[in-house]
């Protein structure tokens, strides 16, 4: 009897296996997970998650967000409505943009419910992210109850010995009960580098003077401000937002105090995030902006804007301010705005310039891109159009609509892309197709979709009743990227 040629699957070579693998659908290769562990192995390699995700046939589709009152009404399907069968359908009944994709991943998120997350479609993995407390608010303008007191730091002590970091000091409060003056009994040198209070004394009844620890940091410019003997003192962190720097010859240095975590009295708004990948460390992280208020009935606002990165591979937040901008001055875009590194946010401030803000994954820092004079107004949407950071501008012009698209080809250098003219009355755009289409909601709610190439209306979806409406559109990729291993795709 002749020996069969017949091989068996697992006697192929493994880079053979992976490319059958490969031009397998999601759903199909979690099953294959089951079959055996040398495929369970290998379907998990970050070799093959990027193979499959960089796949020819694993061909982008559009991510429609939709929006339901109520969960009673999450009961549309793609068989129910064919022309939405080529896409991806998520309902939800809130009206938070998900963010991304990056990789197959969102970031979602419902502060109303106190839940944040990071998520797959493609294979139901959910992480769960724990919404944190600043250390530290905000400094509110006009707050009676903050400690926003003109401190004058008077007097930088220097250690006592070789290797001791604390420093006897008097806090003195002046008549005025609203200045304070903070000197120290064994140095005559005058502070002259910015530091840092974080702990303030609170005077008792009939004293006006309390010894107080001066603690200094390793940085040697910043300062903790510790309470040594008083019992009515502050048990509170307190912090200092504007550096104490001399004017002209004043020997005087005005700072304001920050009051701790402690209090309830603070309200958040104006939240705005951003999702991206560390291009140096390749970690996924989340940036999150956000404004304070001091009091509903005056609405006494921060004067700065609170920041906090999360980042996946340390599952941990860090915080700090921005006093160069408020939140309240980025406007809301529903466009996917994360490009190599960055994510991307347009900016109106109080004289209606326009700015785009840009927040680096590398460094956690911001960097404030101009823009023509031409922005300069509350209309506009940003977004991502053909590889580039993009403007979307749409005018009514007799009974038609004037659709413009402006794309920043470098840093700083805007290009006006396209220009047509549509018979639509447009009331919204919500995001750009896989292949340049632009994504338009009607006043008449329905979903259109034009070729820009053609300036033809290649798909209308109508409304969907009293049940809801589209939020957003994303370009969208089924992976196998996993949220616990931190598979990146380069």
């Amino acid at each position: 009897m002749e020996a069969s040629n017949f091989t068996s699957f697992d006697q192929l070579p493994e880079d053979i296996i992976m490319e059958i693998f490969s031009i397998l659908p999601v759903k199909s290769i979690l099953k294959l997970k089951s079959v055996c562990k040398y495929w369970y192995t290998l379907i998990q390699t970050p070799n093959f998650i990027i193979k499959h995700f960089c796949h020819k046939t694993n061909h982008a589709i559009p991510f429609v967000h939709l929006y339901f009152f109520d969960t009673n009404q999450l009961y549309l399907s793609s068989d129910e409505c064919p022309l939405l069968q080529e896409f991806y359908l998520h309902k939800s009944t809130s009206l938070k943009p998900v963010t991304g994709p990056l990789n197959g991943l969102f970031f979602v998120h419902n502060l109303d419910k106190n839940e944040m997350a990071l998520w797959n479609p493609a294979t139901d993995e959910i992480k769960k992210i724990t919404i944190p407390t600043p250390p530290f608010w905000p400094c509110c303008l006009d707050s009676p109850e903050m400690s926003s007191y003109s401190c004058r730091i008077l007097q930088k002590s220097t250690a006592a010995s070789e290797g001791s970091d604390t420093h006897p000091s008097i806090f003195l409060k002046s008549p005025s009960n609203t200045d304070f003056s903070l000197c120290f009994s064994d140095s005559p040198e005058m502070l002259l580098d910015p530091c840092w209070i974080l702990q303030k004394s609170a005077t008792s009844e009939g004293s006006d003077m309390h010894q107080s620890i001066f603690l200094n940091s390793p940085s040697n410019t910043d300062f903790s401000l510790c309470c040594s003997d008083s019992p009515e003192m502050s048990p509170h962190s307190y912090r200092v937002l504007q550096n104490c720097t001399a004017s002209g010859g004043s020997n005087t240095h005005l700072s304001t105090f920050l009051k701790s975590p402690s209090s309830t009295n603070f309200r958040s708004y104006a939240h705005h995030f951003g999702f991206g990948k560390d291009n140096l460390s390749k970690d996924y992280k989340v940036v999150w902006i956000r404004d304070y208020f001091w009091k509903e009935e005056t609405f006494t606002r921060s004067a700065s804007a609170v920041i906090s990165v999360y980042s996946l591979g340390t599952d941990s937040w860090r915080h700090f301010e921005d006093n160069t901008f408020l939140s309240s001055h980025i406007v809301m875009s529903y466009f996917e705005s994360y490009l190599d590194g960055f994510y991307y946010w347009k900016k109106i401030d109080g004289e209606h310039s326009c700015e785009i803000l840009a927040f680096d994954f590398s460094n956690e820092n911001f960097q404030v891109i101009q823009t023509p004079d031409v922005f300069n107004t509350n209309l506009g949407t940003l977004g991502l159009y053909d590889g580039c950071v993009s403007m979307f501008f749409h005018f009514l012009v007799e009974s038609k609509t004037c659709i413009e698209i402006w794309v920043m080809e470098k840093l700083g250098f805007w290009t006006k892309k396209l220009v047509f003219e549509s018979p639509l009355i447009v009331k919204r755009p919500i995001g750009y197709g896989v292949n340049g289409e632009i994504i338009l909601e009607t006043t008449s709610s329905n979903l259109a979709m034009i070729d820009p190439r053609t300036q033809e209306i290649v798909k209308c979806i109508g409304p969907l009743g009293n049940n809801g409406y589209s939020l957003q559109v994303l370009g969208y990729k089924k992976s196998l990227v996993s949220i616990k291993k931190l598979t990146v795709v380069t």
